[in-house]
């Protein structure tokens, strides 16, 4: 069956989800590239929680848009409607930023360093491999309406 949406090929809760877990899982084992952090337990706890509470708010925030307007949350689904209120007036990708804050909380809480340093690798996939390809289906779905949107709010913050 063809895909009537944006050529999304990777799912992205995997891109967050599986370099968090290997990293975790190498860490907590006391292999390469070290053990897990074990210095400011309270700190790391408070701010990895809050970073993990901010992100879950701004993931629900840009579902519940979506929903509300009636359209997909799924990237490889035609969209119905070019979501531009509420959360998507500051970021167009509000979910992906969701998973990234909640993906930085897990790893400070954990004293994942190397989760922590996985992060701009991620961005950068997600940027090239998922968000190139939503934005080039919205341009072509949505032409000009897209195109001032994309102008006027950043991609991430």
């Amino acid at each position: 069956m063809a895909r009537r949406g944006a050529n999304v090929r990777l799912l992205p809760p995997l891109v967050f989800l599986a370099p968090l877990v290997a990293a975790i899982l190498a860490q907590w084992r006391g292999s390469w590239p070290g053990p897990l952090a074990t210095s400011g337990g309270s700190v790391r706890l408070v701010v990895g929680a809050l970073l993990v509470a901010l992100g879950v708010g701004v993931f629900v925030a840009g579902g519940k848009a979506l929903i509300d307007h009636r359209t997909t949350v799924i990237p490889w689904h035609e969209v119905a409607t070019l979501v531009s209120a509420g959360i998507y007036q500051r970021t167009r990708n509000p979910i992906y930023l969701g998973d990234a804050l909640i993906y930085l909380g897990v790893a400070v809480v954990t004293g994942a360093w190397l989760a922590i340093a996985l992060l701009p690798l991620i961005i950068w996939v997600m940027n090239h491999f998922v968000i190139a390809r939503e934005e080039r289906y919205l341009t072509n779905r949505f032409g000009a309406a897209y195109t001032e949107y994309a102008a006027r709010v950043r991609r991430w913050l």
